[in-house]
């Protein structure tokens, strides 16, 4: 008996580990610096932008000044769209020329990703 409760204590305490290595933001929740990690890395940036505001509808600037409007679930998954309505440089400088219809350089329409133990670290 005591050696069957010795391993699943082991089986337990990994899969705690692992829980809190690949998703984080569910217990300590997601600060705005592992998200703009989070959001460099799935962009394949080398450094990160800036995010500010509440989980359910945090501004960023992704790769090259990029707005991003974020979405973030309570597990640290989030979804970032383009956001030409200000985002964190507040609407100046940046976005689509005026009467243009063309999508800002370099914008995706949608990204996705999961705040995980190395977004923390940056």
């Amino acid at each position: 008996m005591g050696k069957l409760l010795g391993i699943v204590v082991v089986v337990v305490s990994l899969a705690v580990i692992a829980g809190l290595a690949l998703r984080p933001g569910a217990v300590i929740g997601v600060s705005d610096e592992a998200l703009a990690e989070s959001i460099a890395r799935a962009q394949d940036a080398e450094k990160p932008g800036k995010c500010r505001g509440p989980d359910d509808a945090r501004a960023c600037t992704g790769e090259g000044g990029e707005r991003l409007r974020v979405t973030i679930d309570g597990y640290g998954c989030w979804d970032a769209t383009p956001d030409a309505s200000g985002g964190v440089s507040g609407g100046k400088g940046r976005g689509k020329a005026a009467g243009s219809d063309a999508p800002e350089a370099g914008s995706a329409e949608k990204l996705s990703g999961c705040v995980n133990a190395l977004d923390y670290v940056g």
